[in-house]
């Protein structure tokens, strides 16, 4: 019951040790673990002691033993040779009575040694010769045979008148006389009984050296068992502590590899470890909750975002629609040679009003685009010094018209062929220089291209002396709809252009910075990295003339126009039917499912959004008949209000072509249905084109005097007449339509157009990218209603 009671107590200590804190787990522990150790050391000792003073008193008590016996057994050989001693001296009294005392003293010696031997007997000593009942018994005989034997020869000697003789022969009678064979017999015993004793001693001795080893045993397996101990202890205690906190750490790795907050870190003490636990634990649980509400919240801005898109969407194609059919009339408009020159005024009005709308409009979505990632680059190879001249020329009528000069320096150093995304560093300049330009009275506008100062890359620096910007609107420069006082003042633009230009800027790897005085100017600078080029990029250009009609009359080209909106349709019919297309309508996909059964259909063009049936359920209609039938495809081109790449990979995706973005130019529809018809077209003047087809431009000429289809240098003050005159080759509907796609400042819109431009118009081709892909509407109109009304005044004269 004891031990099971202190057990208990020692169990019931330890778990308070493991229970309590570190500090006290850590003390508790080390001085256990060092008091288990003293403790078996000193355990070890007092064992080591025992076995050895047993030793030392068993060595004791057979030394005594055997010393006993030896003085008992020199005591008795001394009085047996008194006795004989006497036997010899008969006669002679004095000598006599000398060795008779001698006798007797050594008789009294013999009593006293037995005494001391009974004595030691019954003091229960560890070793006895012989057993304790044969022991005493032996010497009381022993010593009474001794008494008897002297007082014989007293009894001899002291006989009166008694001769000589007579007392020497009784004397040798006693020698040879049975108590003296007892005597003898007594003596061997003694003899055996000490030579046991003092085997005895020896033995003693040799147990106490086992001893003494075995204390050395004892004290090194004892403290070797207290060190065990007090190892187990410690090691106990820091598993206590390090046991924890690694479960702790591998819970924060896998909490943060998996990111499962849901995970708990189990308590079972109440030490610091368990607070840093339970601290964790309601870490965890406040991540799990704001997680939540993150996924909860980025579900919700997913949802607006997708509600945003839907929306903007729904807007840009509800508000280009509309947007479509004035551009679109207003290009059939302005080849009518029986309108005045007035109201060729007002159309012009109506157009570039147009124009603007779309623009602002296109800003918009530009933005939403680049906030959503869905703007994506596209780099390619280009010419850096054709890109600079098509970039002069976008801007150099507005400059001129307000009287100011401007340059473009390109320094030696800087390589000509470049490899980034042309449209939108296009878009990015022409943002700035529009700006620059908007913003300054008189003065200079300058663009200055050179290498910065970190390898491989490019400094682009756009500097003008207008009215500058103050320093505290520079914070709010580059904030979506936000305008500076002077932006304010003059009414134009939605605030987005700088917007759009620095996440443009961002989007290619660079930084766009600014720094202005009032009334001194402003200087916006970015840099964009050097990117290696595949090869050098052309820098050739030529001009196409307007298309006429169909370059073979023997088949007749049957194109269906599917459109819910009548103006829609009748833009293409107006467009198509005098070039030989035979157009037939349809205002839903149903109706034109039953056309596409019933005629032979070459082409179709299809909006997406319309009643009944739309150009999804249509186009999928068509594409599985013609799967089962083993037909051929028959084209299908979207010609749609959207301007959302998802759109458009969703109608490529089920089926269709190709993708043209309304208000579109003529151009463009033109080129797209001469692609995929594989058809040729004639123009106004053959032998004029093939005039300029046989012409080339080299940028590093300067003659005074330029053919049409050679465009002057970029220092040649005929750079903007060379591109008046070549655009004013171009039909006027599609003069229009480029007019009407860069107030839009719709890219997808305007590229097809310019696809449409023959290879040996590559120069012009580059310009109108420039302009599109920049969405710099301002120039492209400057340059398209120059046309429209050098088209306008001959109309007049004749």
């Amino acid at each position: 019951m004891k031990l099971g009671h202190i057990t208990h107590k020692i169990k019931k200590g330890w778990e308070r040790i493991r229970s309590g804190r570190i500090r006290h787990k850590i003390g508790s522990g080390y001085a256990l673990a060092i008091g288990t150790g003293l403790a078996g050391s000193l355990i070890g000792l007092v064992v080591a002691d025992y076995y050895q003073g047993q030793g030392i008193v068993q060595l004791a008590d057979a030394n005594i033993q055997a010393q006993l016996l030896v003085h008992f057994q020199v005591e008795i050989e001394r009085a047996e040779r008194l006795g004989v001693l006497l036997g010899t001296v008969v006669g002679d009294r004095e000598a006599s009575q000398l060795y008779q005392k001698k006798l007797d003293d050594n008789l009294v010696e013999i009593q006293t040694t037995q005494e001391e031997l009974q004595t030691f007997i019954t003091g229960n000593p560890a070793w006895l010769a012989i057993s304790v009942d044969t022991f005493e018994p032996f010497l009381e005989r022993y010593t009474q045979a001794l008494v008897e034997y002297s007082d014989r020869i007293q009894q001899i000697i002291n006989q009166p008148n008694i001769g000589l003789e007579e007392q020497h022969n009784q004397l040798r009678s006693l020698v040879l006389s049975e108590r003296q064979r007892e005597l003898d017999q007594l003596g061997a015993t003694l003899d055996q009984i000490l030579a046991t004793a003092q085997q005895q001693a020896r033995q003693a001795e040799v147990e106490l050296e086992n001893a003494q080893g075995l204390e050395k045993g004892i004290i090194i397996f004892s403290s070797l068992f207290a060190v065990a101990i007090a190892g187990w202890i410690a090691l106990g205690t820091t598993e206590d502590i390090i046991s924890p906190l690694e479960q702790l750490t591998d819970l924060a790795a896998t909490v943060t590899e998996e990111e499962n907050w849901q995970l708990r870190m189990p308590i079972s003490t109440q030490d610091e470890i368990a607070s840093l636990s339970k601290t964790l634990n309601a870490l965890m649980e406040r991540v799990h909750q704001r997680t939540d509400q993150l996924l909860e919240a980025k579900e919700s801005a997913e949802r607006a975002n997708q509600a945003k898109s839907t929306f903007l969407a729904k807007m840009s194609h509800e508000l280009r629609t509309p947007l479509h059919a004035i551009l679109g009339f207003t290009q059939i408009m302005v080849k009518d040679n029986a309108l005045t020159d007035k109201h060729q005024e007002q159309l012009q009005i109506i157009y570039s009003s147009s124009q603007h709308l779309l623009g602002l409009i296109n800003d918009i979505l530009d933005l939403s685009k680049i906030e959503a990632g869905k703007s994506e680059l596209l780099p390619q190879d280009f010419n850096l010094l054709t890109f600079v001249h098509h970039l002069e020329s976008m801007v150099e009528f507005k400059a001129k018209k307000k009287g100011l000069h401007l340059s473009m320096e390109v320094q030696e150093n800087v390589p000509q062929s470049l490899y980034t995304d042309e449209q939108k560093l296009r878009q990015i300049l022409l943002n700035l220089l529009s700006n620059a330009i908007k913003f300054t009275r008189q003065g200079n506008v300058s663009l200055t291209i050179t290498v910065a100062d970190q390898p491989d890359t490019l400094q682009f620096t756009v500097t003008d002396t207008g009215i500058g910007i103050a320093s505290e609107e520079l914070d709010q420069l580059f904030q979506p709809f936000e305008q500076t006082q002077s932006g304010k003042q003059s009414q134009e633009g939605t605030g987005l252009g700088l917007t759009i230009s620095q996440q443009l800027v961002n989007l290619l790897g660079g930084v766009l910075s600014v720094s202005s005085e009032i009334n001194q100017g402003s200087m916006f600078t970015f840099d964009l990295p050097l990117l290696p080029v595949s090869g050098e990029a052309e820098a050739l250009s030529q001009v196409e003339l307007k298309v006429t009609g169909i370059a073979s009359t023997e088949k007749t080209y049957r194109i269906l126009v599917v459109d819910d909106k009548w103006e829609n349709r009748e833009i293409l019919r107006s467009l198509l039917t005098p070039l030989g297309f035979e157009v037939l309508e349809a205002t839903q996909g149903e109706e034109a499912l039953t056309l596409w059964e019933q005629e032979t259909i070459n082409l179709i063009l299809t909006d997406i959004r319309m009643p009944v049936r739309d150009g999804y359920s249509m186009t999928v209609s068509i594409r599985e008949r013609e799967h089962e039938r083993g037909l051929p495809h028959v084209p299908i081109i979207v010609t749609t209000a959207s301007t959302f790449e998802e759109e458009r990979q969703q109608m490529l995706a089920i089926g269709c072509n190709d993708l043209v973005h309304k208000p579109f130019l003529e151009a463009v529809i033109l080129e797209k249905i001469a692609q995929y018809l594989e058809l040729e077209y004639t123009y106004e003047s053959e032998s004029e084109r093939d005039r300029l087809s046989d012409q080339s431009y080299d940028p590093l000429n300067d003659t005074e005097d330029y053919p049409l289809s050679q465009p002057p240098p970029l220092s040649s003050k005929n750079a903007r007449s060379f591109l008046s005159d070549a655009m004013a080759q171009q039909p006027i509907e599609w003069i229009a339509a480029l007019q009407k796609a860069a107030t839009e400042a719709d890219a997808d819109l305007m590229l097809p157009l310019i696809d449409q431009l023959s290879t040996s118009q590559l120069q012009l081709r580059q310009q109108l990218v420039a302009w599109v892909d920049n969405f710099q509407f301002e120039a492209i109109c400057e340059i398209t209603e120059e046309c429209i009304l050098q088209e306008s005044n001959q109309f007049i004269a004749r």
